[in-house]
């Protein structure tokens, strides 16, 4: 039989030549002599080269694509709807008290802006309610706020809280809030830990870079002097609370990252934190990331040195805090994902999450969203509202997006790792195919290097797997 064609991609590191065989889903090093010999488009059953003929022998290199675009959750997607609801998101309002420039809600981003409008407690209600009678089968349950600026609404956080203790039993809840800080005095930290609330706080390095963006609402104030004092109270008052703090820091590429990096591993005030670590989003709008020679130099030389110190060969006195989140995201998309023989002739990419299932954002107006990343305005990400519940049908055409683009996602060797949702397609009325190539390249770029990393780390000693069985072994989440 012929073999032409293979589901396969090619790349090389400065030492090697390695192949990423779809089918297979996964990474083999090969001879500079094989890597040649498959970038020619011929029949390699009739190959010579003892390497290839090994691989065809082990189920390497076959041809097979899928045949049919179908999410594997498609058919039990209403059992799910119905019983396994797992993350709630309320926003609670649309007021903030601050006018960060690239919040989605700034003006630059389509059909968004503050407003005054918040989230009335009947509203709160159905959607709790709605939330606990369709996840009977879920434990635990998150329910987070978001806004604006969550805080600005604390009484009915607060009402929410207690709502659901009294009317969940036998299941551990996990509250959360996404806030900027600045509201963060005794009393509310004090209210937050009566509930085990998981805080997010929004931080972007030190003054300058931070207040650059993050100003008062009707002022050229910066937040950072205040958010720094509400943390320092944290540290000194609330210590054994601080596992439940995480800070988000938005980088804005046109600048260096050094500065930012410095700030974040050598402040004490920061040193114990955890650090999640995001560019500008640039969804739903026309401004577009413009990177910098600095802040890639700066960010690789930092990654640089992360992975000399995974290999031993120097010891990093300040945990590299931008490092570990793009290691860890290495470690999620390359390590866990799962060998197999074949990629199935019914199949579909691996970008949509489970929409209203893993998240159902909740807006001030009672609609329901997939997520608190699509626009509050989109016809088409639009799923749902609390009086009629979640569309199924509507549901599971946004689960099946890749039926826009099939014939071309099926010839994709990036299938797996593919980071295409709704969000990277909605044109609010219509499918935006130019801002879904643009995500569609940048997740085969980012999946290529990954992978080059993963390559050059085994390449030189690194045993992934010892790591991966010691974080086991102490409970340690790979996150």
């Amino acid at each position: 039989m012929s073999v032409t064609n293979p589901f396969i991609h090619l790349f090389k590191t400065s030492k090697s030549s390695y192949l990423y065989d779809v089918n297979k889903n996964q990474i083999k090093k090969i001879s500079e002599a094989s890597y040649i010999e498959l970038c020619n488009d011929k029949d390699i059953s009739k190959s010579q080269n003892t390497e290839i003929i090994e691989l065809l022998e082990n189920g390497f290199l076959k041809s097979e694509r899928v045949e049919k675009s179908q999410h594997g959750a498609t058919n039990i997607f209403p059992f799910l709807v119905d019983n396994k609801l797992t993350h709630l998101i309320l926003q609670v309002t649309q007021r903030c008290n601050l006018r960060c420039e690239y919040c989605v809600y700034s003006g630059s981003y389509k059909n968004r802006n503050h407003s005054s409008q918040e989230m009335s407690w009947h509203i709160a209600k159905k959607a709790i309610d709605y939330f606990i009678s369709h996840s009977r089968d879920t434990n635990p349950l998150m329910i987070s706020f978001y806004g604006g600026e969550p805080l600005l609404n604390l009484p009915l956080m607060k009402q929410c809280m207690d709502y659901v203790g009294d009317n969940v039993k036998g299941k551990l809840i996990k509250f959360s809030i996404t806030t900027n800080g600045t509201l963060l005095s005794p009393s509310v930290i004090d209210l937050l830990k009566k509930y085990d609330v998981s805080i997010t706080i929004s931080l972007d390095g030190p003054r300058k870079r931070h207040d650059k963006y993050r100003k008062f609402e009707g002022s050229s104030k910066g937040s950072f002097d205040l958010l720094c004092k509400n943390v320092k109270t944290l540290s000194d008052k609330y210590s054994t609370y601080l596992d439940h703090i995480l800070f988000n820091t938005v980088l804005d590429p046109k600048l260096g990252y050094q500065e930012i990096g410095n700030f974040i591993n050598k402040n004490l005030q920061f040193i114990n934190f955890n650090f999640m670590i995001n560019l500008i989003d640039t969804n739903y709008t026309e401004l577009k990331n413009e990177i910098s020679e600095d802040f890639i130099a700066e960010t690789e030389y930092e990654y640089f040195l992360f992975l000399l110190e995974k290999l031993g060969c120097i010891k990093v006195p300040f945990p590299l805090k931008y490092s570990l989140s793009r290691y860890n995201s290495l470690i999620d998309r390359i390590l866990k994902s799962p060998e197999t023989n074949s990629i199935g002739p019914v199949n579909h990419h691996g970008g949509p999450c489970l929409p209203g299932v893993m998240r159902m954002f909740v807006n001030v107006l009672g609609d329901i969203y997939p997520c608190e990343r699509v626009s509050e305005l989109s016809d088409i990400a639009k799923i749902g509202n609390i009086d009629s519940g979640i569309d199924v049908e509507k549901a599971i055409s946004i689960l099946n997006i890749e039926k826009y683009t099939a014939d071309k996602c099926k010839e994709c060797w990036c299938y797996r790792f593919c980071t295409v949702c709704i969000k990277a397609m909605d044109g609010l009325d219509h499918i935006d195919y130019g801002q879904m190539s643009n995500v569609c390249q940048s997740s085969k770029f980012s999946t290529e290097s990954q992978m080059k990393d993963f390559c050059v780390l085994e390449d030189l000693g690194y045993d992934f797997f010892e790591e991966k069985n010691r974080r086991s072994r102490f409970g340690i989440v790979w996150r």
